[in-house]
């Protein structure tokens, strides 16, 4: 059993939101969701949307266990975003400082926007994932597969 994102995303009970979006499919809990809610479960695997802020708590609980203080708020780096969402990362200067070999950042794309905003890339519409000011990684997903549903990110470190 799978998550129905595109449904999840539409709940407007923020915490209800989170329960069916964090639930373990296989415990008892999970298992009553599906019964309670099955319009939120598929049989295959779902594309996005997924929620912004899921993605972020998963940053943040990674950048602990990897002793960062603070936790992190930088998604990519910390390996939080589901396999099935397309990552497009560029180099913001050149200097290539963590070893990303990905194109410049293209020009229109505004290099300080910020986590949650969007950006457009050749006609289309892409979310900012992490705009990693450490590294001068800048990387993006489909607009369609993220659901901004949280602030958009003061700034990244």
């Amino acid at each position: 059993m799978f998550k129905n994102w595109k449904v999840i995303c539409k709940i407007t009970e923020q915490h209800l939101m989170w329960a069916l979006a964090t639930v373990d499919l296989k415990g008892k809990y999970g298992q009553a969701l599906i019964f309670a809610f099955p319009e939120c479960f598929s049989e295959e695997e779902q594309e996005g949307p997924y929620p912004l802020s899921l993605i972020r708590e998963e940053a943040h609980r990674k950048g602990l266990e990897e002793a960062n203080p603070s936790g992190g708020d930088l998604p990519i780096s910390y390996y939080s975003i589901p396999d099935h969402i397309l990552v497009k990362g560029f180099d913001k200067t050149g200097e290539n400082i963590a070893g990303l070999e990905g194109q410049m950042l293209p020009e229109g794309i505004d290099p300080n926007a910020k986590q949650g905003e969007v950006v457009e890339w050749g006609g289309k519409k892409f979310v900012v994932l992490e705009n990693n000011t450490a590294c001068e990684e800048f990387w993006i997903a489909p607009a369609e597969c993220i659901l901004v549903d949280c602030p958009i990110a003061s700034d990244e470190s």
